[in-house]
Formats: C-alpha cells, structure tokens, sequence
C-alpha cells in the first residue's frame, strides 16, 4: 500500500532548536514526509509551495500557509502556537476552516471549538531521564532569558531573588533570546546583579546532551516567556524534578498546578517566594510524577492521534471557502509578522467577503473565553470564573 505524502512544513528557526521534530517523527512513522524548513514568504516562494501536490500539509505555527493552503482546497493539518496566535481575531480561524486543528493548549482548543472547527487537544512530555536523581540541599536557579522586552529579563529575576533570607548557591543565566529579541545584558556583567551566589553564563549549545549537562545540575527554575507554544523549556524543568515558577497564561497554566507542581505568578511583580527545602523536594517530585504520567499518557495516546489523522486524510479534500492567489498571501504573511492589525482587518476582510463570519453565538461564547482567559490571570478570580464558565456558555449556546 503506498504511503501517504505528505508536507512538513516549519520555521527555518526550529531546525536549529530541534524542538518540533516529535511532531514530524510522528507524521513519518506512517507517511512519506518531506521537510520545508522556510522563512520566506515571498509571492514567488508561495507560489512554488502552491505547486506541489501532497496529499497532506502539516503545517507548524505559520496559520496564515493554512488560510493559503486552505484557499487552494488543501488538506492541512494546522499546529497553532498559543505564544503566535492565542489572542487571534476569530476570523483568522475561520479563513481555516476545513483543516484538521492540532492544538497543544487547551485555550486554542476551546477557542477552536467554540467556532466549530475540527479540533484534536493534547499534551506533550518529553521522555523523562531514568538515571536522574535530583537534590534540594540548596537552591540552584536556572534561567532562559528568551524575551527581555517582555519584562522578564534578567534584572526583573534578581529584583525577584534579592529579598530571600538564604540566596541562591548557584545562578546559571542562559542568554539566548528569542528571534527578534536581545538579550539585556552582557555576560560579563552578570555577576554583579546576584553578588552572594555562584553565576554562570550560556549562550548556545551545539548538542541538546550539552544543554541538559548544564540545566541538570539546577533545581530551580523560573520561566521567561509570558506565553508559551508547548513550552518545551518549562517541560524539561518538569521532567528533572525542579521547582517551576512563571505567569499565569498559557500553556504554563495548562500543565502547573499553582503550589502542588509549580508556582505561578498573577503578574510581573507578584513575587518570587523564596521555598524551603521541604517544599522543593514536595513540588519538585510531583512535578517530576506529573512528567511521567504525562509521558505515558502522549505514548500511550499515539495510535488514537493517528487514527484521527488518517481518518482526516482518507475523506475528500475539504472545498476551498475562499481565494487567495500567492500575491495576496504574501502580504498578508507580512502583515502576520508585521502589523497584527493590518493582519486582522484583511483577516475579516476575506472572511466577509466569502461569507465566513461568525454568528452572535459563536462570536460572544469566543469573546467569553478571552474574557475568562484574562480574569483568570488574577488569581482571586481564577476559581470563580473556572466554575462560572461552563455555565455561561450554555447559556449563551441556548440564545
């Protein structure tokens, strides 16, 4: 039986990173995948996508290839980062319609079937290390400075750190930020922001075994994104065992539990609280469990996820619900990377022009999740619009 071809197609930047390559080992266990690591977006660079036939386009965080590939009745199974496109104008969505929504954040999941689309929710864990026997003698802070314009640079950690009673023992600063960030500061300056603990810099690691070697010997670790795709940093902060802190968004708050599998902080300036060895070793381990079962539960969840592809795969190709020649998907992918609301306005533009808007119900029930989303990064609120939620969506499904 001949297998499926199909398109992988990702940002050049995870070539490097290696941290989409679950994804498509998991596509090439089945079909015959070829890899289109790209960042150019050019009329004459879409044009030549457009011109080749697969039967299946993967298509990992570029959601407007999707709205593209979709213009031209493509089947396209669409991985959208939470950290990309979490706060999207529900026509964006839309523009997608018929392709196959894999989600890895239960916000865009929910986002997604409030819109009806074809949506598949889940959880990835990297496979945890057998030999690893983590210490909580005394505290060792790791921290990826990925995003300084964000807030969460280095200065705002020691601003966190410098009322604890007992410093850190050792603080590592990686300095790698980012695609279009800088790090804040020199690694030769760094010692002088935590001048009671051992520092250490990175910047780059040629191996992935390079990078655990040094994130294996710390047990703190503190979060430098405000939103996350999966959160592939944070994960393996689980996996060995350390004490996570970070904000109270997606997907961060989708896999911590705040005070049983990490700490999560309301906002910027809520504080870092300084934990005792007894609380390290409690949040550490079920931090640890949480990664194990969240293993078991991904490997063991596989065969269903195929299924679900294939089952997508064997029908006929959704119809095409718009058009969009090369030349004007060009433009929009500047207006993705460039101008969100230049990128929203032709977003609706297509989708009223094709008829794809949504309706009173599915607009407001979409406009409450984002409510819910940004209440609940205050954490007085958080339990009472969890209980509330259900509730008010069936009201207004009901309407």
């Amino acid at each position: 039986m001949e297998k499926t071809s199909c398109a992988f197609i990702d940002h050049v930047y995870h070539q490097k990173t290696m941290s989409t390559v679950f994804i498509r080992d998991f596509f090439k266990s089945r079909m015959e995948v070829t890899e289109y690591w790209i960042d150019d977006f050019s009329e004459e660079n879409l044009d030549r996508i457009l011109k080749t036939k697969f039967d299946l386009y993967v298509v990992f965080q570029y959601d407007f290839l999707s709205i593209f590939l979709r213009a031209h009745g493509r089947r396209v199974v669409s991985v959208p980062m939470y950290d990309g496109s979490g706060e999207a104008h529900p026509a964006h969505w839309l523009l997608q319609k018929g392709a196959l929504m894999l989600n890895f954040s239960e916000a865009l999941h929910q986002t997604h079937e409030n819109l009806s689309l074809d949506s598949i929710q889940r959880q990835y864990f990297p496979k945890p290390s057998s030999e690893l026997t983590q210490s909580y003698d005394s505290k060792r802070v790791f921290f990826w400075e990925r995003t300084p314009s964000s807030g969460l640079s280095a200065t705002w950690m020691a601003e966190q750190l410098k009322n604890w009673v007992t410093p850190p023992s050792h603080v590592h600063l990686h300095l790698s930020a980012d695609p279009c960030e800088y790090s804040s500061i020199h690694p030769d300056n760094v010692a002088e922001l935590f001048p009671q603990s051992i520092v250490t810099t990175s910047t780059w690691f040629a191996k992935k075994s390079e990078f655990l070697d040094v994130f294996g010997k710390f047990n703190i670790f503190i979060a430098s994104r405000p939103n996350e795709g999966i959160g592939f940093s944070f994960l393996e902060a689980m996996s060995h065992g350390m004490v996570i802190y970070g904000l109270d968004r997606p997907t961060l708050n989708e896999y911590i539990e705040n005070g049983r599998t990490g700490y999560l902080l309301g906002h910027l300036h809520a504080g870092i609280h300084e934990p005792s060895a007894e609380e390290m070793h409690r949040v550490g381990s079920a931090a640890r469990r949480k990664s194990e079962l969240g293993r078991g539960a991904w490997e063991s969840g596989l065969d269903d996820l195929h299924e679900r592809v294939e089952r997508y795969v064997s029908t006929a190709p959704p119809a095409a619900l718009h058009n969009l020649s090369p030349r004007q998907a060009a433009r929009i992918a500047y207006y993705f990377f460039n101008d969100t609301a230049a990128y929203n306005v032709a977003c609706v533009q297509i989708a009223r022009e094709n008829r794809l808007e949504t309706n009173d119900k599915q607009l407001q029930t979409t406009r409450l999740a984002r409510i819910s989303e940004k209440l609940t990064d205050r954490p007085v609120m958080r339990s009472v619009v969890r209980a509330t939620y259900p509730m008010m969506r069936r009201i207004l499904v009901r309407r």
